[in-house]
């Protein structure tokens, strides 16, 4: 049953006060029975909502829900209670985050709901009617050959982000619906894929030009695909041959900024991407001049990727190919060549303990070549 107005169903078998106005009961029906909530507006109008299977048996698990509900219904905003779907609820979530200043996040949510959601059966499902298997069918359905497990956890915590906010803008809902569909488990396979020199080139070649630059300035630098896209003309140096990138760790976290070296393929390559633009214009754009987006950046992969194995047998590409392949495959070629992981990871700008960790094998390759030249005994 939907949040409304409407008396539920069923015999009153148990109900408890939690605060004034606001009630959790169980009704008994001849199939089994259910919690409820029920909550009076300032109007003495009654307002109910089903918790349903959710909730479970448990009371404990379902006064924790009427009180997520209750929270939903009272906020500073009014005590009307919303009914919405999917798609309303994303659109307002996206909204709420240009309110608070967070433009680049706003546009990234919009594009992954209109990607995924937006014109979706999943997305004109009602907020009241939404269950755990409609929710777990939309993430397994985010599985394809070009997108991973780690892209499909990440479209479903922004998904969820926005449920939530939906709940605490006074949507009816069921939180548990989504928050119990938990991400696919060993999913960080970005630094598991390797692409060696013949599938490079074939992945570049099968590439729009736009693409292959961007691409091919990833592999040179190791940087991460967003430090990279958000880099302006004004972030290349020519004369010093550098390329300033700044990335920041987690909400609020300081910006940090380095200096990567170009050497002189990765020169014609970035000086070829900054011809006539301007300081402020996004050095590498796609074909309409945009910064490039992640959810963009994949499609153009998973285009490349199907049209190099058409006919490339001998460098046939593997599924799952990401912007952050291409930093993958540097780091490890860097180490494999004998730079200094140090440098390695003053390059990538990360730590040394992560490209101990991640990347030791390559690290162990070359210190045994170099410990075999030492005569001991």
């Amino acid at each position: 049953m939907a949040a409304g107005t409407t008396e539920p169903e069923g015999s009153l078998a148990y109900a408890t006060r939690r605060e004034t106005g606001r009630y959790l009961g169980y009704r008994k029906t001849a199939t089994g029975g259910y919690w409820v909530a029920r909550y009076r507006d300032g109007a003495k109008r009654q307002h109910y909502n089903a918790l349903g299977q959710s909730a479970g048996e448990d009371f404990d698990t379902a006064k924790r829900a009427a009180d997520e509900w209750f929270k939903s219904v009272t906020g500073t905003g009014g005590v009307t209670v919303k009914t919405g779907t999917v798609a309303h609820a994303c659109a307002a979530y996206a909204a709420n985050l240009e309110t608070e200043g967070r433009t680049a996040a706003a546009e990234d949510a919009r594009r992954r709901f209109k990607l995924l959601v937006n014109e979706t059966e999943f997305g004109t499902t009602r907020l009241d009617r939404l269950d755990r298997d409609a929710v777990t069918a939309w993430r397994d359905a985010l599985l394809t050959e070009g997108r991973g497990k780690a892209a499909a956890n990440r479209h479903l915590r922004t998904l969820k982000a926005a449920l939530n906010e939906a709940v605490r803008m006074g949507y009816a809902a069921h939180p548990e619906a989504w928050r119990s569909v938990r991400a696919f488990a060993n999913a960080d396979g970005r630094r598991d894929l390797f692409l060696n020199a013949a599938q490079r080139r074939a992945l570049l070649e099968n590439s729009t030009p736009a693409l292959a630059d961007f691409l091919a300035a990833l592999f040179y630098t190791g940087a991460r695909p967003g430090e990279l896209a958000r880099a302006t003309v004004a972030d290349f140096d020519k004369k010093v041959r550098t390329i300033t990138l700044r990335t920041m760790k987690g909400r609020g976290g300081a910006i940090r900024t380095r200096s990567v070296p170009l050497a002189p393929d990765a020169l014609a390559v970035f000086k070829r991407a900054a011809k006539d633009k301007l300081p402020a214009a996004p050095l590498f754009s796609d074909a309409n001049g945009a910064t490039w987006h992640r959810v963009y950046l994949s499609r153009a992969l998973r285009e490349a990727v199907q049209k190099a194995n058409k006919g490339h047998k001998k460098a046939k590409l593997p599924p799952g190919i990401v912007g952050y392949t291409c930093r993958h495959t540097a780091i490890s070629e860097w180490l494999a060549a004998g730079v200094n992981p140090v440098t390695v990871a003053a390059i990538a700008g990360t730590g040394l303990g992560m490209v101990e960790k991640h990347y030791h094998k390559f690290i162990s390759a070359d210190v045994a070549d170099k410990l075999a030249t030492v005569k001991l005994l």
